[in-house]
């Protein structure tokens, strides 16, 4: 009898899947106009009337399974009677309790004499999938026991082209072991979990269903169970378990497992009162193993859970759901072996908020398993811009391996037992890097007003030579007074007006005093974007005048030479008048109209200077769409205007947060650079290290504002103002 049930199944199994490839073809599993998740568990009937503890067990684990993935459809199957389903329904419909209190109650005891086989059942369990349209992720539970009537190893055989074609709809099937189930049906388990990227839960106790939820809520990347406490109780004990609650928390699900279904539970709030079920923020979930509170937007501070009346062990858990999220900003791609700074910030809907009595911890680990642990500052430290902004950074030391680097930020409140993790990564990659040879005769000894060549800048990939656009090389040069400096960089071995590798790099101050200048790299590699930068190097200017002074003292104090003999002869003394009407040579007219020419050619010079610099245009809106900036009506010096017409600084727009950026107008194209001391700025949620080049529509934000910049305005406005 046996053999022909086997047989029969077999037959099934193949004209059922042959059927459905050759009627719906690939289509029948892939149509997701309709579909929908599905959450199927399915129990072998006999394995759970083995022992009361099992039927709690599998009970207990279909309540456990509906809190945690509350938004799914669930279906229940029991093998007894595979073409009786129950559902599809939410957890939340009033038809779910009472359907599985009816299937609860068939765990117990049978409710068909011949029941069916497990291959019958699994061919049942596709038919009911495809009809309800499961889309692609849907789950199916099976839990499983000993059973002497079969034999696995032949199951695994019949079943694999079905269990393929499920894997193939994109289904994961999730083996559950029942207690004391031998090796043979573990390992069925796993064949048919592994088939299709599933996993395999032994529950064994009730202990095994803390690791069921762990599990669920990792997958589901929702965060991560806590334990608060396990200990034994006898009936007159009690046990008190603190839940601290933290700030931004938008659901608190607290659990209590136990491995007798009695004793009495009580949870209270912050100020001590109980929690009744009536209340609309809370709802409690009671099967044989597990007690399960769910709070909606909890107050912050420590709730208290108190259990009295049980005899036997009980431990309770925690996971709690939060608004606030975790950005860390930084670039797909980044330089190898060059310190780089990271900023993170918390979210809250889309915002960046600000946080008291928190700490920022960044956990890297490299390709190669190394680790690198670094906490991230708001204290102006560490190359944080201002303290107590909300942006967090840090300085992330030279890293020597290519590849991708995993990062987990952990935001752990101070006053309270709670975490937030976020998880991210980034890539490093070889980009073009510099290399400076610096003239150290020139650097401390510049003229001002006189062109200097002060280095040499190499570009190299690796240390193979690598040519590049002039325009690509930016340089960023400062000074202690606020001099200006005029800095050149000519291309070095020019392949026609193709690329080069090497330039020289000039300057000519206007003042002495102190300078520092380093190049930018910036540009496209391999479709990145990078940006490298050499070191500073620091410049010495002195004036003409001390240069001159300099050479005399030298002069006086080199030793005597002997002068050679002069013949003697009578002075003549001419008179004052008429030395002053000494007639004009040639060469004073010639050179009085040289100088009339170069005055010329100056002033034609500087017209056409100012004919080619681009008035400042567009505008700056807030997150709320108001007008805060048109730049064309920004209101500034005179001399500001005449000179440097193409720039506008941050400090004349009044915002705060970008006095220490400076715009600058180049035809058509917008470019934002950082000058001097300033708030951690953000162009498009990147950083803005030294300068970026701004669209329209490019947002901008600092000191936890966000401003847009646009070409024009989105409606006729009137009255913006640049104050």
């Amino acid at each position: 009898m046996l053999r022909v049930r086997f047989l029969t199944a077999l037959i099934m199994v193949f004209l059922f899947t042959a059927g459905v490839h050759l009627v719906f073809g690939e289509n029948a599993f892939a149509d997701s106009k309709y579909s929908r998740p599905i959450s199927m568990i399915v129990i072998d009937g006999a394995s759970a009337r083995s022992s009361g503890t099992t039927a709690d067990l599998a009970s207990s684990f279909i309540g456990l399974l509906s809190t945690l993935q509350s938004d799914d459809l669930f279906m229940l199957m029991n093998t007894d009677t595979s073409d009786q389903i129950v559902g599809p329904f939410k957890p939340s419909d009033p038809e779910f309790n009472q359907s599985r209190a009816d299937f609860d109650a068939a765990l117990r005891w049978p409710v068909a004499v011949n029941a069916d086989d497990l291959a019958t059942s699994m061919v049942q369990i596709q038919a009911s999938m495809i009809e309800q349209r499961a889309e692609a992720g849907s789950e199916i539970y099976i839990l499983l026991g000993d059973s002497s009537e079969t034999d696995f190893n032949r199951l695994s055989t019949t079943l694999e082209p079905l269990i393929g074609r499920m894997a193939e709809s994109g289904w994961i099937l999730n083996g559950v072991s029942l207690p004391n189930s031998s090796g043979p049906t573990t390992e069925f388990l796993e064949s048919v979990s592994s088939a299709s990227g599933g996993k395999n839960f032994g529950l064994e106790t009730f202990e095994d269903l803390a690791t069921v939820a762990g599990s669920i809520l990792e997958q589901k990347a929702r965060g991560s169970l806590m334990e608060l406490g396990s200990r034994p109780l006898s009936k007159n004990q009690l046990m008190s378990s603190v839940v601290s609650v933290a700030p931004g928390t938008s659901e608190t699900t607290i659990f209590m497992f136990r491995d007798k279904s009695e004793g009495s539970f009580q949870l209270s709030d912050p100020s001590g009162f109980d929690i009744s079920a009536g209340r609309s923020f809370y709802s409690v979930k009671e099967v044989p193993n597990a007690v399960i509170w769910e709070v909606q937007d909890p107050e912050p501070g420590n709730w208290k859970v108190d259990v009295r009346g049980i005899e036997g062990k009980i431990s309770a858990w925690d996971y709690s759901s939060n608004n606030y999220r975790l950005v860390l900003e930084t670039a797909s791609a980044l330089p190898l072996d060059q310190t780089m700074a990271m900023a993170a910030y918390v979210v809250e809907n889309d915002r960046p908020v600000k946080l008291e009595n928190v700490r920022l911890v960044a956990n890297i680990e490299g390709p190669e398993g190394s680790k690198i642990k670094i906490q991230m500052t708001d204290d102006g430290s560490g190359g944080d811009g201002i303290p107590g902004d909300g942006v967090y950074t840090m300085l992330v030391p030279p890293l020597s391996t290519v590849g991708d680097y995993k990062v987990e930020l952990e935001l752990t409140w101070l006053n309270f037992n709670h975490r937030l993790s976020s998880y991210t990564n980034f890539r490093t990659e070889i980009y073009p890097s510099l290399s400076v040879e610096r003239f150290e005769g020139a650097i401390g000894n510049i003229i001002s007003g006189e062109r200097t060549q002060i280095a040499r800048v190499k570009v190299h990939i690796d240390g193979e030579p690598y040519g590049i656009s002039s325009s690509d090389l930016v340089p960023i040069i400062n000074s202690t007074n606020g001099s200006s400096a005029e800095i050149e960089i000519v291309p070095n071995r020019l392949f026609g007006e193709g690329p080069a590798w090497e330039y020289d790099v000039y300057i000519t101050v206007s003042n002495e005093g102190k300078y520092s200048l380093a190049m930018q790299l910036s540009g496209e590699y391999a479709g990145s974007n990078f940006s490298n930068m050499t070191e500073v190097l620091v410049l010495s200017s002195l004036a003409p005048e001390t240069v001159s002074q300099n050479v005399s003292e030298q002069i006086v104090q080199s030793p005597p030479v002997a002068a050679p003999a002069i013949s003697q002869r009578p002075q003549t003394i001419v008179p004052a008048a008429s030395r002053s009407e000494a007639p004009v040579t040639t060469t004073s007219f010639w050179t009085a109209a040289w100088a009339i020419v170069a005055i010329v050619l100056a002033g034609a010079g500087i017209a056409i200077y100012f004919s080619l610099q681009t008035r400042p245009y567009g505008y700056i809106y807030s997150d709320d769409e108001k007008p805060l900036v048109d730049f064309a009506e920004v209101k500034r010096n005179p001399l500001i205007e005449l000179f440097r017409r193409s720039y506008v600084s941050g400090k004349e727009l009044g915002i705060p947060g970008l006095e220490g950026i400076m715009f600058r107008f180049v035809g058509g194209s917008v470019r934002l650079r950082t000058q001097g001391e300033h708030s951690t700025v953000r162009v498009n949620n990147q950083p803005l290290v030294d300068q970026a080049t701004i669209d329209n529509r490019t947002w901008i934000g600092s000191r936890g504002k966000l401003y847009t910049f646009l070409m024009s305005p989105p409606v006729a406005n009137e009255g913006i103002s640049g104050e």
